[in-house]
């Protein structure tokens, strides 16, 4: 009886430390405001004070971020979604920037 306690006492633990961890290394949301503007590869614009969200830093010395664009709709033609048709299963489509001097 004592060996089924300590195995579900085991059990229980094990469940609340991966659950604990798990929150508190994922939860992580840093997000930068831009100091200047930065000039997309495509030749779009990102302008001072836009916020985005920090992803993934690499070795290689780049930072990797999201920026979320909330759209009301794509009943307008300029507005339908681009995804490269060799690419179709991912939906984010990522841009080279650097600061506009």
């Amino acid at each position: 009886m004592k060996y089924i306690l300590a195995l579900a006492a085991g059990i229980v633990i094990g469940i609340i430390s991966t659950i604990t961890t798990y929150y508190f290394f994922t939860s992580d949301f840093r997000y930068v405001e831009l100091e200047k503007d930065y000039l997309l590869a495509n030749g779009s614009v990102l302008k001072a004070g836009t916020l985005t969200k920090q992803d993934t830093e690499f070795p290689e010395g780049f930072t990797q971020y999201k920026l979320y664009i909330n759209v009301m709709g794509f009943e307008h033609d300029y507005l339908k979604p681009y995804v490269p048709e060799k690419e179709r299963i991912y939906q984010i489509i990522p841009f080279w920037s650097e600061p506009i001097e």
